[in-house]
């Protein structure tokens, strides 16, 4: 079974993605390119209020009960960029895998 996935569209898309994502890790500075992520990451935190809170201003609040549980469970991991950079490479890797597919 693992033989088949290896010969696969997805199982390539997401070895090219993740070489990316690697990269990316490696040479980043791995911070916020703008500053409301910044501010929603701090909500979620508790910078301003010394409570959690997921009403994020930019985005939907279900985003921010999502992540709640996560902050709650690991406190000294920013979960909102993690989950930011996981959707991205989820993203690109059903792009490659269509552009895979297609050509």
């Amino acid at each position: 079974m693992l033989r088949n996935f290896i010969g696969t569209k997805i199982f390539q898309a997401l070895c090219m993605n993740l070489v990316f994502l690697i990269l990316y890790l490696i040479f980043s500075s791995c911070s916020f390119a703008a500053l409301d992520d910044f501010f929603m990451a701090a909500v979620l935190e508790g910078a301003y209020d010394s409570q959690m809170d997921t009403h994020l201003y930019f985005t939907n609040s279900i985003y921010g009960y999502v992540l709640k549980p996560l902050y709650v469970l690991v406190p000294s991991i920013c979960w909102y960029y993690v989950i930011e950079v996981a959707e991205v490479f989820v993203s690109f890797t059903a792009l490659t895998y269509v552009l895979l597919k297609k050509f």
